[in-house]
């Protein structure tokens, strides 16, 4: 099986979301591979994506998180199945995060 490269949000990209479960919705229906891609592709500078632990996205508390990315076009290769989690450090809050469940190819 081929893998997908996903545009994390679609044609909205990775940016604030108009409503805070915008990336759980767009979620829904898509199977996510181990070996897809994730590519987010934002405003430079305006947002940031990390991959975050459950704790972390569930508060919003990402002061522990070890790097982020502020320059759009970062790509995650999900190499093995497992529910990872994603989240802007300047708009977490406002629902701009995003938990992928990854299956086994």
């Amino acid at each position: 099986m081929a893998a997908t490269s996903w545009i994390v949000g679609g044609a909205y990209k990775w940016t604030l979301p108009s409503k805070p479960n915008f990336y759980e919705e767009w979620t829904k229906g898509k199977k996510f591979l181990a070996n897809d891609s994730l590519w987010f592709l934002f405003e430079d500078h305006k947002h940031t994506v990390a991959q975050a632990t459950k704790e972390m996205y569930d508060t919003c508390n990402t002061t522990s998180i070890k790097r982020d990315f502020d320059l759009s076009g970062f790509i995650n290769i999900m190499d093995k199945p497992i529910l990872r989690y994603y989240v802007c450090a300047f708009h977490c809050k406002e629902g701009h995060k995003v938990g992928i469940d990854v299956k086994e190819s």
